[in-house]
């Protein structure tokens, strides 16, 4: 494998060495993708991207075995090729179908060489959303190398020593056989691994705050910088790095307030205030994007077009009397005949749009003048004058609100003089003589 595994390649494999059992879930926010995971072997992927979907593939993997690892591979690939990718695993979430283990080689290529095996095989993890691992038991295995056990917790000389009462029990690499930098990079796979603060101190998300303290504390006696002093210079950077980033999550999960925070967007998935103010910035530029793209074909008569790109900005930002009252217009424009309803429903949009508006300081001008080109529209030819009056009035800059009502006056006197000609020949109550009879078409 070229170049260093990834965040997400790292969480991937402590995962499948975890003999977790769930759902890893990650996005970039824009593609998703999902691993399901049972006793360590990956055994369902799914994602929304095009390109790894069974229908593209099918073409290339005539058998159907082939074809989900090769989809493995290519969904676990581009997943941690991702740029700006967030993850999170749920733990025992069950997956909609499964096959024999998946991606077998892509896991064992990324496998690091100094993973102990297991020597205690019948004992098997359960499913949990911490990091898989007992700080406490590490802490136990540097005693072991140092000094006999002693003290009220040591076990008489002729009795066997039982593995102490733990909330979970997983198996352990025997004495002496990991050095610290060893115990270091372990760590380093398990915290790179982590989705979260709580997984990378090594307790639930729910652990009370003195669980935490003192995890914290067991971890900064065994992984202090300073106990890396004589070791190279890479194992010192690690070293740092790795306690920095265990310190950073301390001082979130301490405050009481910052963790109610941290939990609520990473747990509980709700966004932070900072995120949905930039939410809502991104969405306006959308929306103004989109509205200048639909004014542009709204000004060169393509109406449905532009109906299409108001509609998109309205969706982005409903609360932009501009964007609305284009909307309202074009959804009565492009519904008038084959929908009266929803022609209505687009001519009341503007109407109420125009309303709320009055209490504004920024009058909108050229909602009067869709008002009235939207009556026009529909034949009221006196309620348009009135409105291209109001947005004139409103703006007497807005030289589109005096051509409209110019136009709408041609069309009326020219209204007007066709009626008075078909009364003169058809006679006032409409019925026309032998002769006009005759000429009618």
């Amino acid at each position: 494998m070229a170049g260093a595994p990834s965040r997400f390649e790292n969480a991937v494999i402590q995962h499948v060495h975890d003999r977790s059992s769930g759902g890893l879930e990650a996005t970039d926010g824009r593609r998703r993708w999902q691993f399901f995971l049972d006793g360590g072997d990956l055994v369902c992927t799914r994602s929304n991207v095009k390109s790894e979907q069974d229908a593209v593939l099918q073409a290339l993997h005539e058998d159907e075995d082939a074809m989900a690892d090769a989809q493995a591979v290519l969904r676990l690939d581009n997943a941690s090729k991702a740029a700006d990718l967030t993850w999170k695993f749920h733990a025992g979430a069950k997956p909609p179908h499964r096959r024999t283990a998946l991606a077998k080689s892509w896991i064992a290529e990324r496998m690091p060489d100094d993973i102990v095996p297991e020597l205690e095989p019948e004992v098997e993890p359960e499913p949990a959303p911490d990091l898989g691992f007992d700080i406490g038991a590490l802490i136990a295995e540097e005693v072991g190398h140092t000094a006999p056990a002693q003290g009220p917790k040591a076990k008489s000389a002729g009795a066997a020593s039982p593995t102490p009462p733990m909330s979970r029990q997983l198996p352990k690499s025997p004495p002496h056989t990991m050095t610290p930098e060893a115990r270091l990079k372990d760590l380093e796979r398990r915290v790179n691994g982590a989705d979260n603060y709580f997984q990378m101190l090594g307790l639930p998300w729910d652990a009370p705050t003195e669980s935490f303290r003192q995890a914290f504390t067991e971890y900064a006696r065994e992984f202090h910088p300073d106990k890396f002093n004589v070791a190279a210079e890479s194992v010192r950077q690690v070293a740092t790095e790795i306690f920095d980033r265990m310190r950073g999550a301390w001082e979130v999960i301490q405050n009481e307030t910052e963790r109610a925070k941290y939990t609520d967007r990473v747990i509980h998935g709700k966004k932070s205030d900072e995120e949905e103010a930039m939410e809502k910035v991104e969405a306006y530029y959308r929306a103004e994007a989109n509205f200048k793209r639909g004014h542009a074909a709204f000004t060169n008569g393509r109406t449905n077009e532009a109906h299409t790109f108001f509609k998109q900005a309205v969706e982005d930002c409903p609360e932009e009397y501009e964007f609305l009252v284009y909307y309202g217009y074009t959804l009565f424009y492009t519904s008038r005949i084959k929908d009266p309803q929803m022609a209505a429903q687009g001519l009341g949009l503007i109407q109420s749009v125009l309303r709320q508006n009055e209490k504004q300081a920024r009058k909108l001008d050229s909602g009067w003048v869709l008002l009235g080109r939207a009556y026009r529209d529909g034949g009221d030819f006196n309620d348009a004058l009135k409105a291209f009056k109001t947005a004139y009035e409103l703006n007497p800059g807005n030289t589109d609100a005096k051509r409209q009502y110019q136009r709408t006056k041609e069309q009326m006197e020219g209204a007007s003089s066709s009626s008075g000609f078909l009364s003169r020949v058809f006679g006032k109550d409409g019925a026309g003589s032998k002769t006009g009879g005759k000429n009618r078409r």
